[in-house]
């Protein structure tokens, strides 16, 4: 890609280029500084009140707990934003231009600063999710840029095969998958999930003693009727669950007026009732059979029912929930929990760095509602970027997405180059 192959200098200022509908670069700043803090507290709020819920933990003191976390997340993000638009600015001020590597700077300075203010124990997990982000990206910049053609249906066994390879490296309960999966499945009878409950307890207790319950039919009455109605009652919440989760991922639409989409809802509750009943019913087939129950162990007959029934992804299939399975699989057999500081705080910089150079030059790669957050965090200023001028230099497409995007009003001659003026404004009245 050319742009990557040559760092050219853009002889234009902030102003003409970051925030041409704003004359103030200090007005952009605090804009987005208040923005950021107004939609961030939004978000973290929401995020910490569910995880109450699903913990069932909500009382007063754990509400009290939740408020300085959710505002302690809210400060990092609104740093974050702040900053990344104020080095751009300043960068352009200092050096007079705008360089193709100024957004990269920025964002990789202002994140390495702003993670320091997160809560410790989620910078990791932030780590892992903007790899997620910057692999999807830099996917989409690759089939844009080449003629790389995707691999039919390898979403789908990459969904399944990191689904499998999680399940059995998992060792907590607190595991989200585990918890979740556990969910689908629904509530059992209290039987051991192995001929010899004892050494499978002994070798990975949290997870095992949350599983036994969910995951596995007992061992006395795992007959064919009871495999079909313990699959028939898993699918049944798998498909309530689905439809579910579909109203609620829908709502915000909804409240603004746009009508659901009723094929992703049917796919959903489909996928997730699949999944749900053929994890429990092959894990009890695998049960029933004598030959598999002595030769296979729990957690080996639990690794192939998840693999099995993960494959149902292709009647929801996504890329994104492939790759964020894949990274979060991957985390684990990497002890990425315990790597030392500074490798996360790092990791997460360098991948902000390069989302925000795609989010000024190829904002098309980025996923819709990712970008749409970004921007609404920002205050409406990445969609305002005048990237017109930006495509004779860096060699992309930068205003495919918003073509109609000019200023030409909003700009006040008396704070643009002669420059810009000769090669921008009178090229694009003729």
């Amino acid at each position: 890609m050319s742009v990557l192959s040559k760092f050219r200098t853009i002889p234009y200022n902030c102003y003409e280029i970051a925030h041409p509908t704003v004359e103030s670069c200090a007005d952009l700043s605090l804009n987005a500084l208040t923005a950021a803090f107004r939609r961030s507290i939004t978000l973290y709020g929401t995020i910490f009140i569910i995880q109450r819920v699903i913990s069932g933990r909500f009382g007063w003191a754990d509400i009290l707990r939740t408020i300085p976390k959710a505002l302690q997340s809210s400060m990092f993000v609104t740093v974050n934003i702040y900053l990344f638009i104020s080095l751009t600015c300043q960068q352009s001020r200092i050096l007079k231009k705008f360089s193709l590597m100024t957004p990269l700077n920025s964002a990789l300075l202002s994140s390495l600063l702003a993670i320091h203010l997160e809560v410790p124990a989620r910078r990791r997990l932030l780590a892992v999710y903007m790899m997620d982000i910057a692999t999807e990206t830099a996917y989409e910049s690759m089939c844009l840029h080449t003629n790389f053609k995707p691999i039919p249906y390898f979403p789908v066994f990459l969904y399944a095969a990191s689904m499998a390879a999680h399940f059995h490296r998992a060792t907590s309960s607190r595991d989200l998958l585990v918890r979740g999966l556990g969910f689908l499945i629904g509530q059992r009878s209290d039987h051991s999930i192995d001929s010899q409950p004892a050494v499978e307890t002994q070798a990975a207790p949290g997870l095992w003693a949350s599983l036994k319950a969910r995951l596995s039919p007992s061992s006395h009455d795992c007959t064919s009727n009871s495999c079909v109605h313990h699959a028939a009652r898993s699918g049944i919440r798998g498909l309530v669950s689905g439809y579910l989760l579909s109203v609620i991922i829908s709502l915000p639409g909804l409240l603004r007026g746009s009508s659901p989409n009723k094929e992703s809802a049917i796919r959903l509750g489909a996928f997730l009732a699949v999944t749900s009943a053929g994890t429990s019913g092959i894990q009890c087939l695998l049960q029933k059979s004598s030959l598999c129950r002595t030769s296979l162990s729990a957690k080996t007959r639990l690794t192939i029912a998840v693999f099995v029934s993960s494959l149902s992804i292709a009647i929801y299939p996504s890329r994104r929930i492939a790759l964020h399975i894949f990274w979060r699989t991957l985390a684990s057999y990497l002890k990425f929990d315990s790597v030392p500081y500074p490798l996360p705080e790092a990791t997460y910089a360098i991948c902000c760095a390069a989302l925000a150079f795609f989010v000024v030059y190829e904002p098309q790669t980025l996923r819709k509602s990712y970008l749409k957050s970004l921007d609404q965090l920002s205050g409406d200023c990445l969609s305002k970027i005048n990237r017109h001028p930006l495509e004779a230099y860096s060699g992309c497409h930068s205003s495919k997405l918003y073509p109609e995007f000019f200023p030409m009003k909003e700009l006040k001659l008396s704070r643009v180059s002669p420059k810009f003026i000769e090669q921008v404004l009178i090229w694009s009245v003729r």
